[in-house]
């Protein structure tokens, strides 16, 4: 979320010669009073900015299995997986060279996803950007880690259903999808639920 400036050249050639112009001085308080008034204006205007977006970017909260609104139509997820991760025990020791490996102190959280598109015109589709998590314990988002959809379009009345992939620690966080609409830029907002804690056991045998 700038004042374009015009800047006018001075034509001397219809200036009267040599006419001196009476100055004008003004108040200390004058200027103060009319600073104070020019603040308190801009603090309104930008006050109200800020109810604005904070009122209108973010969606209601809604639950697994219950339909989300979008702008072209709903977001549903349908299935939501903690799978905990492997200790070295499980891996027989082997835990180099494993590709997307995640271990006992960790949790996959695995969503089914349903997007519907109800309007008359594409949808875009880019997971790693429309799609991350957050928790209240942290200040950093989860983003994404796997999907089986890539960037693309969702055609007019059509739907998908794709499968997405985060890592978390497990820490007993509770986390809350958040899916960009491509449409309205709203965020729409869909709990999740918590993870479970690590026990020492796990942890001592992590690495």
């Amino acid at each position: 979320m700038n004042i374009s400036k015009t800047v006018f050249a001075s034509d001397k050639t219809h200036l009267p010669a040599q006419k001196d112009f009476p100055v004008r001085k003004f108040q200390p308080l004058s200027l103060l009073i009319g600073l104070i008034i020019v603040l308190a204006g801009l603090g309104v205007v930008l006050g109200y900015q800020s109810l604005t977006i904070e009122t209108s970017a973010f969606s209601e909260i809604y639950s697994i299995n219950q339909p989300a609104s979008t702008s072209f139509g709903t977001i549903i997820v349908s299935a939501a997986d903690d799978l905990i991760g492997l200790t070295s025990e499980d891996l027989a020791g082997v835990t180099h060279g494993i590709q997307n490996l995640v271990m006992a102190d960790s949790v996959q959280i695995q969503l089914t996803v349903a997007l519907i598109n109800r309007s008359t015109a594409p949808v875009i589709i880019a997971p790693d950007d429309q799609f991350r998590l957050v928790s209240p314990q942290s200040k950093d988002a989860i983003l994404l880690s796997g999907a089986t959809i890539r960037n693309g379009e969702l055609r007019p009345r059509s739907n998908i259903h794709v499968t997405l992939s985060f890592v978390v620690p497990r820490d007993g966080a509770s986390y809350t999808l958040q899916y960009l609409d491509p449409k309205s830029e709203q965020i729409v907002q869909i709990d999740l639920g918590g993870v479970d804690v690590v026990s020492e056991e796990e942890m001592k045998d992590v690495h």
